[in-house]
């Protein structure tokens, strides 16, 4: 056997901007939410009397129908991520695992922007304590199973092996308190692992964009759990 006769296992690399851009949108439009919605009003804080909550939507639904059309942008950046980073022609339980984990993330928040943009138009025509009850379903589902669903991906993301070891690490670490804001249903105070458990999985998203593009993860022949 002669050496031109030897052909050695190649591992093509996904090069692609798609999920980069994607991540990059996921993570400017939820960070553009608070500046851009604050000028309109301030969002009632979650232990606010109904009757201020009631007031919020039907004096101020400007600034919910504002902040649900930019997590649809959001969200739509997520979608891309998926779409784009997911898409393999290689069978992989962990591929699937992760695109059903995260198109979990991506209808609830959907289900949470398309309820706060109907909130405002529909207020006055609701009874107080069904407005509030709203805004509840609202936060539980673009907070708690969001931030949850994400988490999900991300510990997805941190076992696969075919991302880069930078994107792994990165992953375990928003993986962590993304999990573990499932606390908050018990005790208030842990409530401050939702938005730290939601910036660093959109930030982990991101590292995994920028490894795509260079090329670094997701090759045809290293798709294993280690």
């Amino acid at each position: 056997m002669t050496a031109e006769s030897v052909h050695l296992p190649t591992h093509r690399r996904t090069r692609t901007p798609f999920p980069l851009l994607g991540a990059a949108v996921f993570l400017l439009a939820y960070l553009a939410v608070s500046p851009v919605t604050d000028r309109i009003a301030a969002l009632p804080m979650p232990d606010a009397p109904t009757a201020e909550v009631y007031a919020y939507f039907t004096d101020h639904g400007a600034a919910s129908i504002v902040t649900g059309l930019l997590q649809l942008v959001s969200v739509a950046g997520f979608a891309l991520f998926l779409c784009s980073a997911l898409q393999h022609e290689v069978p992989s339980p962990h591929r699937f695992a992760a695109r059903i984990i995260g198109w979990v993330a991506a209808v609830a928040m959907v289900v949470s922007s398309a309820i706060a943009i109907a909130l405002p138009l529909f207020a006055e025509a609701l009874s107080p304590a069904a407005v509030e009850l709203g805004r509840e379903i609202s936060f539980f589902a673009g907070g708690v199973v969001h931030v949850l669903a994400l988490g999900g991906l991300t510990l997805t993301i941190g076992l696969w092996a075919a991302w880069s070891r930078p994107v792994r690490v990165m992953a375990w670490i928003a993986a962590v308190p993304a999990l573990a804001s499932a606390a908050s249903l018990v005790w208030y105070y842990t409530s401050i692992l939702l938005p730290a458990g939601r910036l660093l999985t959109m930030l982990a998203l991101v590292v995994a964009g920028i490894s795509l593009v260079r090329g670094r993860s997701l090759g045809d022949g290293d798709d294993s759990l280690r």
